[in-house]
C-alpha cells in the first residue's frame, strides 16, 4: 500500500496504517481492548519471561504466536506445563514480539467485510472446523479435510449482535474496502475477537466469496463491488 501510494496508483482494501496495524496482533488487541471489544488474554514473551507464572496464569492449553506473522506461520499450541519456553523459542525465530495467548476452543469463525463507512456490510459468518487441533497452516492450505460452515450456525439474533461487533472491530483500526475479522468462541458461548485480515484471499473457493455467495453476491459481482471501492490516499 505505501508504494502503491508513492506511485499515485489506486488500490483496493486498507490503507497504510490499518493494514500496518492489522498485521501486528499485539497493537491490534491493545486498540480492541481500549474500546471494550472482548480479546483472549494475552502475555508479551520475551527470554526474560517467567515461563512457568505465565502457563499459571493464562492456563493449558494456550497459543503461542509470532505477532506480525500471518497464515499460522510460527504459531504453537502448549497442551502441558513446561513447554512454554520451546514454544517461544520456534515463535521467536519468526519475530522478535512473542504473544502467549489464552486457549478459546468452543470454535472459530470469521466474518468478512465489504464497503465504506456507512454502507460497510458484515458479511454472513462462517464456522471453521479443522479436521486438526486448532486451524494451522496445513489446516488452511495443506489439507482437504478442513470444514467451512455457512450459515455457521448460530441463532439469527446472536449471528447479527457478533456482526455487528466484528463491524466496530474492522472500523476502529480503520480499515476500510474488504476484508475479515476472526473471532472465537468459549464453551460457554462468549466470543473473543482475535484479528483481522486485510487482504484475505479472493479465490473462487475463498472465504470471503463463500460468504458473499450466502449473502446472495455472485463472486464477479462481488470481484467488481471491490474494486470500485479502490481509492488513493484513503483515510486508513
Amino acid at each position: 500500500q505505501g508504494a502503491l501510494e508513492l506511485m499515485h496508483i489506486p488500490y483496493t482494501g486498507s490503507g497504510v496504517l490499518a493494514s500496518a496495524v492489522g498485521m501486528d496482533k499485539w497493537r491490534t488487541k491493545l486498540l480492541w481492548r481500549s474500546v471494550g471489544l472482548a480479546i483472549p488474554e494475552f502475555v508479551m514473551l520475551d527470554a526474560h519471561s517467567d515461563f512457568d507464572a505465565v502457563e499459571k496464569q493464562l492456563g493449558l492449553p494456550l497459543f503461542v504466536k509470532p505477532a506480525c506473522e500471518g497464515s499460522s506461520i510460527g504459531v504453537s499450541m502448549v497442551r502441558h506445563a513446561g513447554e512454554l519456553r520451546a514454544a517461544w523459542l520456534a515463535a521467536a525465530r519468526h519475530d522478535s514480539l512473542v504473544i502467549a495467548e489464552q486457549g478459546v476452543l468452543g470454535g472459530e469463525y470469521t466474518v468478512a467485510m465489504i464497503g465504506e463507512g456507512d454502507t460497510m456490510q458484515a458479511l454472513p459468518i462462517i464456522k471453521i472446523e479443522p479436521a486438526t487441533e486448532f486451524y494451522d497452516y496445513e489446516a488452511k492450505y495443506l489439507r482437504d479435510d478442513t470444514s467451512y460452515r455457512c450459515p455457521c450456525g448460530l441463532s439469527e439474533s446472536r449471528e447479527l449482535e457478533l456482526r455487528a461487533q466484528a463491524l466496530d472491530a474492522f472500523r476502529v483500526l480503520g480499515c476500510r474496502g474488504w476484508g475479515r475479522v476472526d473471532f472465537l468462541m468459549d464453551e460457554q458461548g462468549k466470543a473473543y475477537f482475535l484479528e483481522v485480515n486485510t487482504s484475505p484471499g479472493m479465490t473462487d473457493h475463498s472465504l470471503v466469496p463463500m460468504a458473499a455467495r450466502v449473502a446472495g453476491i455472485s463472486y464477479e459481482q462481488l470481484v467488481v463491488r471491490v474494486l470500485a471501492l479502490a481509492t488513493l490516499g484513503g483515510k486508513a
